[in-house]
């Protein structure tokens, strides 16, 4: 078995950890699964592995794989009666003083929930004013990334703080891979190090942990009955895609989509007003009472079998900063009186046939792109996973979105979702992170001038439908 294994991994050109041939040694797939990796990574790690047998075993499509399909299964949904729960939304805006104390409370907050998810992996670190009182060589720390730098000799450097005090951590560029790895630590992010102490005030890393999810399978049901996931509409845009948007209206009231129980549309649903200098240019519809009008219009027609769930996003009708809560009823008089019709903030979480869905638009995961070095709006899922690990939608205050006090821990991923449901970037992308299924869905509207300047090209009126039953995801392309 070892020789087959090393001959097909020299062959393909790939390196494979040591913890990830113990997993391979064991399977009869191994050919399948080293092939299937080798095309898609240079190095075939312990987490890779896992996550190609969680995707195989349950049926979710890897990336490029995912099935491209006209026609669904012939059960009919409205058979079933709807079985959901909003668990956690923000109803409206609340507000707040803005003052020192509530910042400082809403970092202290986000340190003690994360601190205990990483106590339930069993991660126990000792405070760090502990390093100036102790001479123990091998250290444990949890801790907020306060700052970042790199030193001459160019190492990297943070300074990482708890409640009580501060140290400096070190990652050494001779370690390689740890170093690579510490290059997409964030400010603010959370992390659990373990270390050999240098001095009183300072550790040099030896590895290093983020909360992360519980590595499990996804969890299926026997309903025979889907989710379709949409977004950024864009209502009252001369780019909205008109045409594309009534084919799908058309196409949900139809046979082939009668497995479809639940609809989620992830923000974005109108273009907006003011949203950025010289947007007027590029309306076609100028008042923001009309464009939820017209938005209305074609919601309406979607059919009552439906629990259809709303969230805004950045060119809806509410605040910028996150959490934004649910677009208010009074732009949507129609729609907020069906009792099929649900409108909840961003991000919210909703419990549908007892598997957990955390839903937000996105707009943060734009601070992972521009500062990871391999991440881009091409490739939404990838950053989606790097929130997952962090669990936590709130990066690097005051960099990118801005996001307020107000009923904070909705950016806090302190529970495990069985999927994520986002959109924002106008592309598609599809994974499977330890069990959690996740989905960026597409568009309504067609390549704006920015995205054009960006070099970002959109897949416009591809929508993804899930199988509750199979978590198995397919395309309906517009």
């Amino acid at each position: 078995m070892r020789s087959e294994i090393l001959e097909i991994v020299k062959e393909k050109g790939v390196i494979l950890a040591s913890d990830a041939y113990n997993i391979l040694k064991a399977r009869e797939d191994f050919k399948e699964i080293i092939e299937k990796l080798a095309e898609i990574k240079p190095i075939i790690s312990k987490e890779d592995v896992e996550n190609f047998i969680i995707k195989k075993e349950t049926k979710v499509a890897l990336g490029h794989e995912v099935e491209v399909k006209g026609k669904l299964h012939q059960h009919i949904s409205k058979d079933f009666e709807p079985n959901f729960r909003i668990l956690k939304s923000l109803s409206e805006e609340k507000g707040i003083e803005g003052n020192a104390k509530e910042f400082a409370e809403m970092f202290r907050k986000k340190y003690e929930i994360l601190e205990k998810l990483f106590n339930k992996r069993g991660i126990n670190a000792k405070p760090i004013s502990g390093l100036k009182k102790s001479s123990q060589k091998d250290v444990w720390l949890i801790g907020m990334v306060f700052d970042m730098w790199k030193s001459k000799n160019g190492n990297i450097c943070i300074m990482l703080e708890d409640l009580e005090d501060s140290c400096t951590v070190i990652f050494s560029k001779s370690n390689e891979r740890l170093f690579a790895r510490a290059e997409k630590i964030l400010l603010d992010d959370v992390i659990a190090v373990k270390g050999s102490r240098l001095s009183s005030n300072a550790i040099i890393a030896e590895e290093f942990y983020y909360p992360d999810m519980p590595n499990e399978k996804p969890k299926l049901i026997e309903k025979p009955i889907s989710i379709c996931v949409i977004a950024d509409i864009h209502i009252g845009s001369k780019l909205f895609l008109e045409k594309k948007f009534s084919k799908f209206l058309e196409w949900i009231k139809s046979n082939e989509a009668e497995k479809i129980k639940y609809l989620f549309i992830v923000g974005d649903n109108v273009d907006g007003v003011g949203v950025y200098p010289g947007q007027e240019k590029e309306l076609n519809i100028l008042d923001i009472y009309a464009q939820y009008e017209e938005l209305e219009r074609y919601l309406l027609e979607l059919p009552e079998h439906l629990e259809i769930f709303m969230c805004p996003g950045q060119h809806d009708a509410v605040r910028l900063a996150d959490p934004q809560p649910a677009i208010p009823k009074k732009f949507l008089p129609e729609l907020s009186k069906l009792k099929n019709f649900h409108l909840v903030s961003s991000p919210s979480w909703i419990e549908i046939e007892g598997l957990k869905v955390l839903m937000y638009h996105g707009a943060s995961l734009n601070a992972l792109y521009s500062k990871i070095r391999g991440l881009s709006a091409k490739e939404p899922e990838k950053g989606i996973t790097e929130a997952l690990k962090r669990r936590c939608l709130a990066f690097e205050y005051g960099v990118k979105q801005p996001y307020l006090p107000e009923e904070f821990e909705l950016m806090l991923i302190s529970e495990k979702p069985d999927f994520y449901f986002g959109g924002d970037t106008h592309h598609t992308g599809y994974a499977c992170y330890r069990g959690v299924t996740i989905i960026n869905t597409s568009t309504f509207q067609a390549q704006t001038d920015f995205q054009l300047k960006q070099g970002h090209v959109p897949t416009p009126g591809v929508i993804p439908i899930i199988d509750l039953s199979s978590r198995k995801i397919t395309e309906k392309i517009f």
